[in-house]
């Protein structure tokens, strides 16, 4: 463990007289030659944050990985390099703000650089607000209404714990760095890693594609500041979980995960090859209107029973007949043996009369009714990634599926209410994909069990490619595919 001499017990290093003001562990001033020093020894994750030329970063890490201290620092350094700054501090409560974020702000903050040269004069507590003697200020905001920050004009904003904000919040503040009269606008963030989060795909997914976003990892081991028994205490409390969350900031190990066994690599995503044409193809599709309509084919080897995901399809705020158009080209030349969709699709729309589901049939998407129970399609699911004695699953996804690897790693539970007896649901966010796979597994034990052999004999004539049914030919369509 690294220690720190306290201020008055430093020399300054211009002039090698005592330091007469400061704070034990965070700067000194000089009082006889106006030297400043602030007493800030980045870590390497820290040092690499603070290089970064990204205009967005993350820096996450587990307990005790300085990420409060980080972000603040960050914001000092701003307020001081670009006089006439105007930064924003906020966290998704005023409690977690006042309590954490706004009190490491205050004891690290050198006072000879605030306005009147002391953290009383300097802060207006009925504005909480932090006013700089170079015309900087910093306010201190909870996270809970985007609405109250869309006349701002920012130069930077901090976020601490992001990943409890909203990311409609995180948006307006992108839109509010308008300060014209600051070279470096900037916006960031500190968390625990929270891998079912808009964090992970924005920062985590994209590191490295994006020069606008970089992430950065700190794990608490990192820290030799620390005292020596706080992180083996730690690791000899807690489940493995946990640790990789809360000391290593693994992404991948977040508690609530649905689908806990999957990984993003081999053996479950593999570089893409085109499905065998001798294994018959299947489809699931999930509608959306103003969510994505999302859409999977898969392969099944009648050999083993493994499914390859090898195909999808994903846009939003689009109408059917651009859904449909663009699933009979992907679908061109494929004999496809089961079309399956939302089974909400078939409610009519009160004015028209037409349902979503007869807009597909109508324009030669040959869909069924999906079976949507949840639990029962997450169980398979489960089972199609259970490894077998060898280590393998039952379905391996191309690597070209980006959604379906993103939503398959990011599904969680809800967090259940205190005295909750509701079964538990899936977080619903980004989950398209996955209610696309659920409707094309759920249909697969109709015609596949146990037996290669049987699965082989059981396989249905596949639909026609594309035609055009009408409205009285549903039913016709549901029991030549092979499901009533």
């Amino acid at each position: 463990m690294a220690e720190f001499l306290p201020y008055n017990e430093q020399a300054c290093k211009m002039c090698g007289k005592p330091y007469k003001e400061g704070s034990d562990t965070w700067w000194g001033f000089c009082a006889t030659c106006g030297y400043l020093e602030q007493f800030y020894n980045p870590l390497p994750a820290q040092q690499e944050f603070h290089a970064s030329p990204s205009k967005y970063r993350l820096y996450a890490g587990g307990f005790g990985s300085g990420k409060t201290l980080c972000g603040c620092q960050e914001s000092i350094q701003l307020a001081l390099r670009y006089p006439g700054n105007f930064i924003l501090v906020g966290a998704q409560t005023y409690p977690n703000l006042r309590d954490t974020t706004l009190r490491t702000f205050l004891e690290i903050v050198p006072h000879p650089v605030l306005k009147g040269g002391s953290i009383e004069r300097a802060f207006n507590k009925a504005e909480n607000m932090l006013e700089f003697h170079n015309g900087s200020s910093v306010i201190f905001r909870s996270m809970d209404d985007p609405n109250k920050y869309k006349s701002l004009n920012l130069g930077a904003f901090y976020i601490d714990e992001v990943s409890e904000v909203a990311e409609e919040i995180w948006m307006m503040l992108e839109s509010r760095l308008r300060r014209n009269t600051v070279p470096r606008r900037t916006g960031f963030g500190t968390t625990n890693p929270e891998g079912g989060s808009w964090v992970y795909s924005k920062f985590v997914q994209n590191n490295g594609k994006s020069k606008n976003y970089s992430y950065f990892q700190a794990p608490t081991t990192e820290n030799i500041y620390l005292p020596e028994d706080y992180v083996q205490g730690l690791l000899d409390s807690y489940p493995e979980s946990w640790v990789k969350r809360y000391i290593y900031a693994d992404w991948s190990a977040f508690e609530g995960q649905v689908f806990p066994e999957f990984q993003p690599t081999i053996p479950y995503v593999i570089p893409h090859v085109d499905p065998n044409p001798e294994h018959p193809v299947y489809f699931g599709l999930d509608h959306g209107l103003h969510n994505p309509t999302a859409a999977l084919w898969g392969s099944v080897n009648p050999e083993d029973g493994t499914l390859y995901i090898y195909q999808e399809y994903y846009e939003k705020n689009q109408l059917v007949e651009h859904h449909a158009a663009n699933i009979k080209f992907m679908s061109k030349d494929t004999a496809i043996f089961g079309h399956w969709i939302d089974p909400a699709t078939q409610n009519r729309n009160a004015v028209t009369g037409k349902s979503v589901r007869s807009e597909y049939l109508r324009l030669g998407v040959p869909v069924t009714l999906g079976n949507n129970d949840l639990h029962a399609g997450i169980h398979k699911i489960s089972e199609y990634l259970k490894k077998d004695k060898h280590g393998k699953p039952k379905i391996v996804i191309s690597e070209r599926c980006e959604h379906l690897i993103e939503e398959l790693s990011q599904y969680r539970w809800e967090k259940a209410k205190p005295r909750q007896n509701e079964p538990e649901k899936p977080h619903s966010y980004k989950d398209h994909t996955v209610d696309a796979l659920r409707y094309m597994v759920m249909g697969l034990p109709r015609y596949f069990n146990d037996s290669p052999a049987s699965m082989i004999s059981s396989v249905p004539p596949p639909l026609p490619e594309f035609y055009e049914p009408g409205e009285e030919d549903i039913d016709r369509v549901e029991i030549y595919s092979g499901l009533i």
